[in-house]
Parts: structure tokens; sequence; C-alpha cells
């Protein structure tokens, strides 16, 4: 039963990454599986319920890509990279109607995917913060809860068209730009030191790796 209901998340997530998750209808759901709508329904209450599962799937997947592709032993700093390429990544594969979708058809999933997001990347940059502290790379004098509140306010507020079009928001020279401007400011000399001499390959690791092979 479990195994089957993973699968039924799996295919369903692919329908709505396409196709947007409106114009994607139960009846779809029930074809694109092979089943019927009665056998569907002995998973799921409703479509509401079905969206719901799916995208916790879809972060769930998004949170196991980070573990299992994360490299070991990175200082803070090339953590902070890492992560920025592993956003752009996800912002890239993302269906702008399906959010646009969920965020209009189904707004209480939005609003709990949001604090999910929100609360994940306010203890992550913390961690961060406190990390790089120890390492030498970032400011002794820093206050970690105020730095990680105001990027997560800077990050959230970024991702608006009243300002910032979505093909900024999605391109890697914008991220990086954004990236930059919270190492600097929080940096040590010691961490502003290793980010000049280290930037290329922070930058583009692929023609580093390319280089060493």
């Amino acid at each position: 039963m479990e195994q089957k209901y993973q699968q039924i998340l799996i295919k369903v997530a692919a329908l709505y990454s396409r196709y947007g998750i409106r114009s994607v209808t139960m009846d779809d759901v029930a074809h694109e599986l092979g089943i019927s709508k009665k056998t569907l329904y002995q998973y799921v209450k409703d479509k509401n319920d079905l969206v719901e599962h799916v995208m916790e799937y879809i972060d769930q997947s998004r949170v196991k890509m980070f573990i299992l592709n994360r490299p070991p032993r990175m200082n803070a700093i090339e953590e902070l990279f890492f992560v920025n390429r592993k956003v752009h990544q996800i912002i890239k594969e993302s269906n702008i109607v399906m959010d646009h979708d969920l965020q209009k058809y189904h707004p209480d999933i939005f609003e709990k995917g949001m604090k999910l997001k929100r609360e994940r990347m306010y203890k992550n940059i913390l961690e961060n913060l406190i990390k790089g502290k120890k390492e030498g790379l970032y400011r002794a004098d820093l206050n970690e809860e105020i730095i990680a509140k105001t990027y997560l306010l800077r990050m959230s507020s970024v991702q608006t068209e009243e300002i910032i079009s979505i093909h900024e928001f999605t391109s890697q020279i914008f991220i990086n730009e954004l990236y930059l401007y919270h190492i600097r400011g929080v940096a040590s000399k010691k961490g502003l030191e290793f980010l000049e001499n280290n930037k290329d390959r922070l930058f583009n690791p692929e023609r580093e790796n390319s280089k060493n092979q």
C-alpha cells in the first residue's frame, strides 16, 4: 500500500511539474496511473488532499537532494556556495504555472509550504553563521540571530515581481550577487581572503573539477 502510494505521488508530481496543478484533473491522474478514480480515492480524500501530499513529497525530495549531494568537509563559505548552486538548480527546474496554481487555488497548502521553507532557511543560515564564527571565517562580533532574520527577510522580499522580474531572480548572476553581498557583510579578514583566493573554484566547481581530471 505504502509503495503504491509513493508511486502515485511520484507520477502526479511529474504531471503537476509539467502541466501545472489546475489543468490536471483527478480523471487525468487516474488515467495516467492506469487505475479507476474509485481506487485513487482509496489513497486520497480529494484533489486538495492529493496536492498537499504531492507538495510534501516534492519538498522532501529536494531536501534529500541536498543531503545526498553534499560534499564532505566544507567550511561555512563553501557551504553557502553549495547551497547557492542547488537553489539555482531548483529554481530552474521549477514550473512557474505550478507555483502560481498552488498559490491561487490551494492557498492554505502554499502558505504551509512557505512557512516550512522559511523555518528551514532560518535554521540553516543560523547554523552556517555559528559554524563560520567558530572557523574564524565570519566576524566574531556578529549577532547570528539578527543576521539570520535579516537574511531571511531579504531573500523573502526579493521574490516579488514588483521590483525583481522572474527572469532576473532566476539568473545565476543575480543569485551570485546576493550571496556575495551576504558573505562580504559577515566575513572576517580571514574569510574575505579565503573568498578572494577561491572565488573561481567556488563559482565554477565544474571547471575546476575538469582541470583536475
